[in-house]
């Protein structure tokens, strides 16, 4: 990929498809070598009668479970930002830590759909990094 062929940066670390609107962004960290994408995923909840939401467990697309063993943390809702707001839950999965976020969009319509996503790596490393 050639910087500015379709994809434009969006000044915070991340590359965004001018067309379609998926993001890319490179993983933090000494090498930058990895890049990153959002990877949408099944999670199972549970919904307590106070109306709390907690995730239990991960469906990965190629069908693996992940149960999480503990919810670590819990942020307030983002703002909303074309039409969605982001939730972050830190679960762990064994010794594995990790963000799952829970992106909340509102329609024409005032429905409200939810999805969950998390960053999953690429397996490919950046040629070129910048």
């Amino acid at each position: 990929m050639v910087r500015g062929q379709g994809f434009r940066h969006g000044g915070d670390g991340h590359m965004r498809d001018v067309f379609t609107g998926e993001c890319t962004a490179r993983s933090v960290g000494p090498d930058h070598s990895r890049r990153a994408h959002k990877q949408y995923v099944d999670v199972m909840v549970m919904v307590t009668s106070s109306g709390e939401i907690r995730p239990f467990a991960v469906d990965w697309p190629d069908g693996r479970r992940f149960p999480i063993d503990e919810i670590l943390k819990v942020s307030l809702p983002g703002p909303v930002l074309n039409g969605s707001s982001n939730q972050q839950y830190a679960v762990r999965f064994g010794r594995w830590e990790t963000i799952l976020y829970l992106e909340r969009a509102i329609g024409h319509d005032r429905l409200e759909s939810s999805r969950w996503w998390v960053w999953a790596f690429d397996s490919a490393e950046i040629k070129n990094p910048v």
